[in-house]
């Protein structure tokens, strides 16, 4: 499992176990971390593009994982999940088991943060409001993401906080 460092932006690599997952002497856990839900857009960054942080930043998708990491970091993750820039999608071994693992990567998440990109900081409990009519809640991983993650907290399009659940 690869996170990036929610300070340096720098990925790492770590065992995907974690704390109780099996019996026995347990190898380098994974830690404590965040974990994105969003919605891809044109221009996200990819797995490739987060290893040249100069090239990754001129890109349209790297606004929404800095925020993502400065966010994380704020709640006390060091270490953050970001499905754009977290899987090798190069490798169909590591595609396979990280969508094989996606549930269980949420559950073990201290935090979803869920990042809605075309929602204002209005009143989400609004009948008319756009959080109501997100496009995140038409997405076919929502579902997994709102079953297994323990905490979910939800951003407006400037990051601005809109709620808990």
């Amino acid at each position: 499992m690869w996170l990036l460092d929610t300070k340096t932006l720098q990925l790492r690599q770590f065992s995907g176990e974690f704390p109780g997952w099996r019996p026995g002497p347990q190898p380098v856990q994974t830690p404590h971390y965040a974990i994105l839900s969003h919605c891809w857009r044109e221009g996200e960054v990819l797995f490739q593009d987060i290893q040249d942080l100069d090239r990754a930043r001129g890109m349209a998708g790297f606004s929404k994982i800095k925020h993502c990491c400065a966010q994380s970091l704020k709640i006390g993750y060091k270490w953050v999940w970001v499905d754009t820039c977290c899987i090798d999608k190069s490798s169909s071994a590591e595609l396979s088991e990280a969508i094989n693992s996606m549930f269980k990567w949420y559950g073990h998440a201290g935090t979803c943060l869920v990042y809605l990109d075309e929602v204002d900081h209005g009143d989400p409990h609004r009948q008319d409001s756009l959080f109501r009519k997100s496009r995140w809640f038409t997405r076919g991983w929502t579902l997994q993401e709102l079953l297994a993650s323990k905490r979910l907290v939800f951003f407006s399009k400037d990051w601005s906080f809109l709620g808990t659940i």
